[in-house]
Order: structure tokens, then C-alpha cells, then sequence
């Protein structure tokens, strides 16, 4: 009795050795990454069994996502008499097609060219109606873009385009992009941070393209215009700067001791004064006489030193030093 039971597990055991998928049931994958146009029960399912290749859904597009819950996936089990059934409503499985992005540039390149023909600005800016646009191509075709048609306003500046991917082939497939160009204009900015007091260098300069409509009335756009210039506050690098934002370096802080000069032909008259104001070189201050007292309006020449005017000289003659 003994000998009969071994046998018929040892039976049992082998039987089971042999054929696994008869016993197996289909199992459910979280996420399902596939190439081709169709679903299949394969992709979807550990232990498929000849259901494995029999296609059951459209795919997404290349590069795209879908997501098959417990309701649909139980529907599409028993139109098929799969042997499957969900185990409850939140079972779901994530379908993702491989795909290949075209890059940006190529997009933007293709477009470019075909707006240029048709009386686009140069140094266009393109803005796209879908700020999110991004074509995929399937991963086993080439990653390449062409142009078919165009339609561009000069005007109004719209244009509708339709490219095709890939560039040659009878399998190219069609895609829609509709957008705006904008003229841009070369701007001044800063390599690197900025602030107050430092001194602005050509070095430290760098030119980028900005939409035309974007800048202000008081925006730099020239580089002297930064130049021996200090931000009044930190000023980012890249950032557009309003001219406001810089002004020529403090060289006489109000309550400095300065040096007076008036020149002639014949003469020149120096003193010391006391600063009433700041400012930069060629600001006109008001300085004090620490002398006399008398205060008179200088211009700024350099650092803790100003000229005084003509009709200032004699504010100054009193206790100025006197040089041939």
C-alpha cells in the first residue's frame, strides 16, 4: 500500500515537473514596457500560456503611457476566456510604448528654415501653442524630421506647420505643430552675480537674444552703458538690467574731506572742502569751504577730489595753497 501511494506522488511530482504551465495562473505585472502597434496578453501577464501572443489592445503612441484597470482588464480576460480575474478593483497595470524623443533642436531647425522662406524675422524666437509639444517616434525608426507643409501670417506671425517622422520612408507618420515667432533683440547681461560697488567689466559681459516685445524702455542694450558702472543693488547673472539698476562709482561720499582745485592758464588754487553730497565722476556737488565756510558747487574728477567753477574762485582764495 505503501509502495503504491510513493509512486502515484512520484507520478504526480513528475507530471507537475514536466508541464508547470498547465498549473500556473496567469499573474498580473505592475508595469508592461513594449515596442510594437498592439497589446497581447503577454505583455501583460506572467504565465500567459498560448493566450501569451493574441493581441488584446491598441498600443499607446511611442513615448506615451496608458493605464488598463481591474474593470477593463476583467472584460478583456473573459472576451478572451483567459483564465484571469481581478482580485479587487484596485488591480491595474501601467502599459508604457519605448519610443524615441526628437530632439527640440531638430524640430526648432526644421521650422527655422521653412519660416526664414516665408518672410519670418531672423533671430526669431519660437513659441509653441503647446508649451509641452514633444514628438516620439518609434524605437525602431529612425529619429529624424522634415518639413511638409507650412502655413505662416507675417502679420499676425502665427504659423501651422505639419512635419513628418521619419524624413524619408513610406512608414513617415504626420504631426501637427501650431505656434508664434517673435522678433528678438541682442541684450547685454552679467557671466556672474553683481553687487553694490563692484565694478562692471567688458569681461564680465555676455550677449543674449530677447523677444523684442519683452523689453522695457529702460533696459540696457548697450554695453557701455554698464561699462565703470556699479549696481545700485545685487544684479543676477543672465538677468535683463534696467538702467536705473546701475550708476557710475560713489567717488565722494557726503562728509569726505576733498581736495578743491580751480585751474587758469596762469594758476591753480587748491584747498580742502568737506563734501555736502555723493556722487560720481562728472556729478556736480555742493562742498563746503572748511575754511571760510562758504559753500560752493564743484564737479567731481576723481576719487575725494572736485573742480570748482570760475565764479566759485573766490570762495577759495582766502586760504588756498597756490602752485605756478
Amino acid at each position: 500500500m505503501i509502495k503504491r501511494i510513493a509512486q502515484a506522488l512520484l507520478l504526480l511530482a513528475l507530471y507537475a515537473a514536466l508541464t508547470p504551465a498547465a498549473w500556473a495562473q496567469p499573474v498580473l505585472h505592475d508595469h508592461a514596457r513594449i515596442e510594437g502597434d498592439v497589446i497581447r496578453f503577454g505583455d501583460l501577464f506572467q504565465n500567459a500560456g498560448d493566450k501569451a501572443e493574441v493581441a488584446i489592445a491598441k498600443a499607446p503612441a511611442p513615448g506615451a503611457r496608458i493605464i488598463l484597470d481591474a474593470d477593463r482588464l476583467t472584460r478583456i480576460a473573459r472576451a478572451h476566456k483567459f483564465p484571469w480575474r481581478a482580485r479587487s478593483s484596485f488591480e491595474r497595470v501601467i502599459v508604457e510604448r519605448a519610443g524615441t524623443a526628437i530632439p527640440k533642436d531638430a524640430v526648432m531647425k526644421a521650422l527655422e528654415d521653412a519660416l526664414l522662406e516665408q518672410g519670418a524675422p531672423k533671430n526669431m524666437q519660437i513659441a509653441f501653442a503647446d508649451r509641452d509639444f514633444q514628438i516620439y517616434v518609434p524605437a525602431d525608426r529612425p529619429a529624424t524630421i522634415a518639413m511638409k507643409r507650412l502655413e505662416y501670417d507675417k502679420r499676425t506671425q502665427y504659423f501651422s506647420a505639419t512635419l513628418v517622422s521619419p524624413a524619408s520612408g513610406s512608414v513617415a507618420k504626420e504631426f501637427r505643430v501650431s505656434g508664434r515667432t517673435h522678433a528678438t533683440v541682442a541684450i547685454p547681461v552679467l557671466h556672474n552675480r553683481a553687487d553694490h560697488g563692484d565694478i562692471l567689466r567688458k569681461q564680465d559681459i555676455q550677449w543674449i537674444r530677447m523677444r523684442a516685445d519683452r523689453i522695457g524702455a529702460n533696459t540696457i542694450t548697450a554695453s557701455s552703458d554698464l561699462i565703470g558702472k556699479t549696481p545700485h543693488r545685487m544684479i543676477l547673472a543672465g538677468k535683463a538690467i534696467d538702467k536705473n539698476g546701475v550708476r557710475r562709482p560713489i567717488l565722494v561720499e557726503k562728509g569726505d574731506i576733498v581736495t578743491m582745485t580751480y585751474r587758469t592758464s596762469s594758476m591753480t588754487l587748491t584747498m580742502k572742502g568737506r563734501a555736502l553730497d555723493e556722487g560720481s565722476q562728472k556729478d556736480m556737488i555742493r562742498v563746503m569751504n572748511v575754511q571760510s565756510k562758504v559753500v560752493i558747487d564743484a564737479i567731481i574728477t576723481d576719487q575725494n577730489k572736485v573742480s570748482a567753477f570760475a565764479q566759485e574762485s573766490l570762495a577759495m582764495k582766502g586760504d588756498a595753497s597756490h602752485a605756478r
